[in-house]
């Protein structure tokens, strides 16, 4: 006598719920986190390590598996200071701004590691640590940029004028390796010209040593993240020649 096809179709179900609850037990234990206890700051330890010539890889290691490199002297604890201070002020500031919807993952460690008053930190947290200085450099300089320079209140889809050269911007990371230059026309407005990192040490630096340059082609406006703060930025299709007078 047969089983029927409701009741097979009952346990393969039953079944596969059982399964399911396995693997969700299973990836549970796996996501559970790894804590390691410092007796240093060690976002401290990492700007230590990184001003004195360390590559990320040596940093990770010595944060991993807490071996302390390097001396940490009173003007890296300064600095780890400093950023950890920028970085509540800001993440503050953006919370009391949000009206719906959640923080980013990324947000949310970043909240969690400088709420930590306990020096026992998740492994998870490591390469947030290890960014941190790089992402608070980048994010100065364009603090920087808006506090300077006029911020473009109409649509600019296109570009033909000389420009003067004020600052590089390197990011770094496992998505994306560019550098972002930026001028400034006549008006103090900002114009971007972004180039993958492996091409900037050459034409776009020796461009930039110019000073000034005639900057030609197709653009678009954009805001710095977080900011509202508009700049414009060229597309692939702009020439970058010797300043002097322009074709009207």
């Amino acid at each position: 006598m047969g089983t029927s096809p409701a009741v097979m179709t009952a346990r393969q179900h039953s079944k596969s719920h059982n399964m399911s609850v396995f693997f969700d037990e299973v990836e549970a234990v796996k996501k559970l986190p790894e804590y390691i206890e410092f007796n240093c700051d060690p976002l401290a330890l990492a700007v230590s390590m990184l001003e004195h010539g360390k590559n990320a890889c040596d940093v990770h290691t010595a944060l991993y598996n807490y071996t302390q490199s390097g001396i940490i002297n009173p003007e890296h604890v300064d600095k780890a200071l400093a950023i950890r201070k920028y970085y509540r002020n800001k993440l503050t500031m953006l919370i009391l701004k949000k009206t719906q919807g959640k923080m980013s993952k990324f947000r949310t460690d970043l909240y969690d590691f400088l709420n930590n008053d306990s020096h026992k930190y998740d492994k998870a947290l490591i390469p947030l640590i290890i960014k941190l200085p790089d992402f608070y450099a980048e994010d100065c300089a364009i603090d920087r940029l808006a506090k300077e320079y006029n911020s473009i209140n109409s649509n600019v889809n296109k570009i033909d004028t000389d420009v003067e050269y004020v600052a590089t911007i390197k990011r770094t990371s496992q998505r994306s390796k560019f550098s972002r230059y930026f001028f400034k026309t006549k008006n103090n407005y900002l114009i971007e010209v972004t180039v993958p990192n492996e091409q900037a040490a050459g034409p776009m630096d020796f461009i930039a040593k110019l000073g000034t340059v005639r900057l030609k082609g197709q653009t678009f406006t954009k805001k710095f993240h977080d900011k509202d703060f508009v700049y414009a930025t060229t597309n692939k299709h702009f020439e970058i020649l010797p300043a002097g007078e322009i074709n009207e």
